[in-house]
């Protein structure tokens, strides 16, 4: 398929990876916007981080359509549904991208545990979540090695 000129992404957890991925994007030429159902987009980070994200989103002109849901897709239109009213409008996009759907990752797992060591989840492997929680978990696995 020839490259994607308008480009919808759905954000299911209000963090920095969709605007990260739109300012890409949007930087590369396409005309991107941001469906997330919450009441802003990347809600989830650090305020003046955000402020100056959205800024650089509306420098590059990504739309950001806010309590509005994917919920679902002809092949050529989107089905965008405002979260209040219920109200569906579909809306052609060459491109859908879901941000957001996060699974822990283990598969090192059962070769640690084969190789006798004693293993303790943390981050990720554990379970999806941010930075700083990974942060944590390793701290307090380091603090109970004794």
């Amino acid at each position: 398929p020839g490259r994607a000129e308008r480009v919808l992404i759905c954000d299911v957890e209000g963090n920095a990876q969709a605007i990260t991925v739109a300012e890409h994007l949007a930087a590369h030429g396409c005309a991107v916007t941001i469906a997330v159902a919450g009441d802003g987009v990347a809600v989830g980070m650090a305020r003046y981080s955000r402020v100056t994200a959205l800024k650089r989103m509306a420098r590059l002109g990504v739309r950001m359509r806010t309590q509005t849901r994917f919920s679902g897709w002809d092949g050529e239109r989107a089905i965008l549904t405002d979260v209040w009213s219920g109200e569906a409008e579909p809306s052609r996009f060459d491109t859908l991208v879901a941000v957001g759907y996060r699974a822990p990752s283990d598969q090192l797992i059962d070769l640690a545990e084969a190789s006798g060591a004693n293993v303790t989840l943390i981050g990720d492997a554990r379970a999806p979540r941010q930075a700083l929680d990974a942060i944590r978990d390793g701290h307090l696995t380091a603090r109970a090695i004794e």
